[in-house]
Order: structure tokens, then C-alpha cells, then sequence
């Protein structure tokens, strides 16, 4: 069952640790939410999200998916600053 509809995605800067972050906003039942995905490229890139956004998705097939258009935005960008060389 889709449980939340992603709208956008967005460049959110550096967490803490230096991982880029991207804020996604999506519609859901109670309205419009955000969350903050961190990407942790520092070997096999991993998406890091609130348990929140874990736990409501958790029967979501199509969360899966949204992981992997993060990383691939990521990975856009990443390429497009190093010169299309990546």
C-alpha cells in the first residue's frame, strides 16, 4: 500500500559527518511531510532516513524505489561537479 506520495527532491548541504543530504517532500494522509535522506558514499552508498520514515513505509513497495532515485540524484550530481567523468 502507498502510504506517502513523493513531490520533490531537493539538495539539503552536508550532515555532520560530511555525507551529503537531500530533503524530499511528500503528500500523505495527514498532509504534506519532509525528511532528510543522507547519502553515505564513504564505500557502498547507503541511504540514512529517521525511523520515522522507516516505520511508516515499512509496507510501502514502492519505498525501495525512492531509495534509489535518491542515489541516483546523488550520483547525477556527483558526476555533473566532476565533469561528466565519473
Amino acid at each position: 500500500m502507498l502510504t506517502m506520495q513523493p513531490l520533490n527532491i531537493q539538495t539539503h548541504g552536508k550532515d555532520n559527518d560530511g555525507f551529503e543530504s537531500y530533503r524530499v517532500a511528500f503528500e500523505a494522509e495527514e498532509g504534506a511531510i519532509e525528511f532528510v535522506f543522507t547519502i553515505d558514499d564513504s564505500d557502498i552508498p547507503v541511504v540514512r532516513v529517521a525511523d520515522e520514515f522507516t516505520n511508516a513505509t515499512l509496507s510501502d513497495p514502492f519505498a525501495p524505489s525512492l531509495y534509489k532515485a535518491i542515489i541516483n540524484f546523488h550520483n547525477a550530481r556527483r558526476t555533473a561537479a566532476s565533469g561528466g567523468h565519473d
